[in-house]
C-alpha cells in the first residue's frame, strides 16, 4: 500500500514555503493486509531562519513540513491470534482509517553569519594597528635600549683591550 501527500509551495519576497511531496510505502512480509488498517500522519513545521550579512537587510524564512507516518494493525496478525491461522487471501474489503494531525510545536533552525562585514572591517583595522604598534615598539626598544648597550660594550672592550706593543722584555 502506498500513501502520498502533496502540497503546493508558496514564495513571497523573502519568505518561502517549500512544496510538500512525500510518499510512504507500507507492506508486510509473508502476511496479508488486515481488514482494518490505521494510518496516522503527524505534520511538524520546520522553519529555517537565515539572518542577513548586512545589518539593515531582511531575514529569510524557509518553511517546510516534515511528515511522520505510523501504521498500526497493518498485517493479519490479530486474526492469527484470535483464530490460530493466517488468512491465505486478501479480504474483499479493507477499511483504511487515515488520521492527519499537526504538532503544536515547531523546529527552528537559525543560520547567521559568524561575523558581519562592518565587524570584519573593524577587527581587521584593529589587527593592522596592533601589528604596526608592535613593529614600532620593537624598533623603539632596539633604538633606545639595545643600540646604546652595544655601543657601551664596544667602547668598554676597546678601552680595556690589552696593548701588545708595549710589553717589556726582562
Amino acid at each position: 500500500m502506498r500513501l502520498c501527500i502533496y502540497g503546493l509551495g508558496h514564495t513571497n519576497a523573502v519568505n518561502t514555503l517549500h512544496t510538500l511531496d512525500r510518499c510512504n510505502v507500507f507492506w508486510t512480509e509473508n502476511q496479508t493486509l488486515s481488514r482494518v488498517i490505521n494510518l496516522d500522519m503527524v505534520l511538524i513545521k520546520v522553519i529555517n531562519l537565515t539572518k542577513p550579512l548586512k545589518v539593515g537587510d531582511n531575514s529569510h524564512y524557509h518553511g517546510r513540513w516534515a511528515p511522520n507516518v505510523a501504521a498500526s494493525s497493518l498485517s493479519d496478525e490479530l486474526f492469527y491470534e484470535q483464530y490460530g491461522q493466517y488468512r491465505r487471501y486478501i479480504t474483499e474489503r479493507t477499511i483504511v482509517t487515515f488520521t492527519l494531525s499537526e504538532q503544536p510545536f515547531y523546529v527552528q533552525n537559525i543560520q547567521q553569519p559568524i561575523v558581519r562585514k562592518a565587524e570584519l572591517a573593524f577587527h581587521t583595522l584593529l589587527f593592522c594597528t596592533l601589528i604596526i604598534e608592535l613593529f614600532g615598539m620593537s624598533f623603539l626598544l632596539f633604538r633606545l635600549a639595545i643600540t646604546p648597550l652595544i655601543r657601551t660594550l664596544l667602547r668598554y672592550y676597546q678601552h680595556n683591550k690589552p696593548n701588545n706593543s708595549t710589553s717589556e722584555i726582562s
